[in-house]
């Protein structure tokens, strides 16, 4: 790594925009103008580090709010309706993923390095639902 420490990375990883819709999760300085990572901060192994095989850092968090809003009516012949309203991911917040299938390219030699298009959580779903009770 280039005498790059793993608490030196892991203060570099930050989410921010990219072009085409990709999230870029590190900082700038850590990629090479060709999309690889730059040889200054992360170079191809020659021979045994002391980080190991993988380094593991931790990426953003992910976070989405689901709400539900019911209203009970009631009607003659004791019949009641109740209408309910169900919002997952009610902001549309976008969580990217990071790593994994679909995740961002972890690869120091991969062109993509670091950017992600995969999401996490999917955009904004409402449903609803009438029951009548009798």
């Amino acid at each position: 790594m280039n005498g790059t420490t793993v608490e030196q990375l892991q203060k570099m990883v930050n989410v921010r925009p990219g072009a085409n819709g990709n999230v870029y999760f590190f900082d700038p300085a850590l990629i090479g103008p060709d999309g690889r990572a730059n040889a200054e901060f992360l170079a191809p192994p020659t021979t045994p580090g002391e980080q190991g095989q993988y380094v593991y850092l931790y990426g953003p968090g992910l976070w989405a709010v689901d709400m539900g809003i019911s209203k009970h009516f009631g009607l003659v012949a004791q019949r009641v309706f109740n209408f309910e309203a169900l919002l997952i991911n009610a902001f549309n917040h976008r969580n990217t993923t990071v790593g994994g299938t679909g995740g961002a390219t972890l690869g120091i030699d991969s062109t993509t390095f670091g950017q992600s298009t995969g999401l996490a959580i999917g955009s904004r779903q409402v449903q609803f639902r009438l029951g009548i009770n009798f």
